[in-house]
């Protein structure tokens, strides 16, 4: 008789940084974001990792396929606060594709890995992404964010 085994094949994990993707083995490289004007945010973290899942056994099925991940946290004195963002705009440049988020909310505001999923696992030379920032009622060009391989 053959057991089944259940798994979370459908949702992709994200590792929370570059030491638990290293840890994870799904670490691909280090990004950086170049000539970064936002006053507002800055990137705290940037990788590329490989698309992985978490079976039910705990074991990870890790996939040919790559993504961007980065983290933005709040410059003191920027023009407006995380706390007060409704919801990003983000469309990588060359292709218009939006860019996805799991974002958690807790008492001290918002924090979240900005996720890009790539074209299988080329990693390209650069990324760059027209970052806008939406309200309810607007929505407000702030900059491009370009990302590079370390």
């Amino acid at each position: 008789m053959q057991s089944c085994v259940a798994s979370n094949s459908t949702t992709p994990q994200t590792s929370k940084d570059i030491d638990e993707a290293r840890k994870n083995g799904t670490f691909v490289a280090e990004v950086y974001v170049a000539g970064n004007r936002l006053d507002s945010i800055e990137v705290e973290t940037a990788w590329i990792e490989k698309v992985w899942f978490k079976e039910s056994s705990g074991e990870k099925t890790i996939t040919d396929n790559c993504k961007l991940c980065f983290k933005i946290r709040q410059k003191a004195g920027g023009k407006f606060l995380l706390n007060d963002v409704f919801d990003w705009d983000m469309r990588e440049t060359s292709t218009n594709r939006y860019i996805g988020v799991e974002i958690k909310k807790n008492l001290l505001g918002q924090s979240g890995t900005y996720i890009y999923e790539l074209d299988g696992c080329r990693v390209p030379d650069s990324l760059t992404f027209h970052l806008n920032l939406k309200s309810e009622d607007s929505s407000i060009k702030v900059d491009d964010l370009t990302f590079k391989r370390k």
